[in-house]
């Protein structure tokens, strides 16, 4: 299993055991909490996370957030991939 791989695998744990758990409790119950199987899941994505921020560059995290800040304040439906006009022909 690469790097990369488990990684995905962490992310995937995490949404599916401990978030979705947290959801549907949370909704039911309005108190959104979970297990301590899917905080130790969470854990590790935030873990991984960390040591994936580390690397890079700081200018490139201050962009990031400068993106995500604009991203936050306006109706768009992606921080990624900006939505385009229709061309009129």
């Amino acid at each position: 299993m690469t790097e990369g791989r488990t990684g995905l695998d962490l992310f995937q744990a995490a949404d599916e055991a401990a978030l979705h758990d947290c959801v549907v409790c949370g909704k039911a119950e309005d108190k959104f909490t979970t297990m301590a199987d899917g905080m130790a899941a969470i854990q590790k994505v935030l873990v991984l996370r960390n040591e994936q921020l580390l690397n890079y560059p700081s200018y490139v995290i201050a962009n990031a957030q400068a993106e995500l800040s604009k991203f936050v304040i306006n109706d768009s439906l992606s921080p990624i991939a900006p939505e385009r006009e229709p061309q009129l022909r």
